[in-house]
């Protein structure tokens, strides 16, 4: 199942000014820089990162101590990463900002670059398990109850046609990294390697 945004939080019209612009893009180099570290998943596996939902698609490790500590929007310490398989094995692509807690709402650096977004997903009854995302119209599943998750932004660390701070990967680029295309897999490292 797709993984979409159910809803922007903080959504502006206004356009960036040039400091928020310089921010925005301050903040990706320094991703960059902070988790090349956990190009290989079973490093950020030994750092305390694990699984966290479909094993198909983007595939999203987090850190439950560095989800619910006060640290926010820290470079070399995001709660989640998240990967792209590969037929070469698991890519990294990103990083993922998560606020600690429902209500709180996240830094923007960049303005209206730097957004943050929700989740709508259902929870089976028992056990606590994902059971999906809620419909449009939120909608669950029987046995299943509704729940917004905290606030969380991505910062994409690869050329993502939708640019570095969208809240999704581009479904066709994912595709293509699946596949394992030589010449994506290059554009899309850091680099160009």
């Amino acid at each position: 199942m797709a993984s979409r945004p159910t809803r922007t939080i903080q959504p502006r019209r206004r356009p960036p000014t040039y400091d928020e612009r310089v921010a925005a893009t301050a903040l990706v180099q320094a991703t960059k820089q902070g988790i090349a570290r956990y190009s290989d998943v079973a490093a950020a596996e030994q750092a305390g990162y694990h699984l966290n939902g479909p094993q198909f698609g983007p595939l999203h490790y987090v850190n439950d101590v560095r989800e619910h500590d006060d640290e926010v929007l820290e470079p070399t310490r995001p709660e989640g990463l998240v990967y792209v398989p590969t037929a070469d094995g698991p890519l990294l692509v990103g990083a993922l900002f998560i606020m600690p807690r429902l209500g709180l709402a996240g830094p923007t650096p960049g303005g209206p670059i730097t957004h943050w977004h929700t989740h709508n997903v259902c929870i089976g009854l028992p056990p606590l398990l994902l059971a999906g995302l809620a419909t449009p119209v939120g909608a669950c599943p029987p046995g299943s109850i509704n729940v917004t998750t905290p606030e969380m932004m991505h910062v994409w660390t690869i050329d993502n046609p939708g640019g570095p701070h969208a809240d999704e990967l581009d479904k066709a680029f994912i595709a293509r990294l699946s596949r394992g295309s030589s010449a994506d897999l290059r554009a899309a490292r850091p680099g160009g390697r």
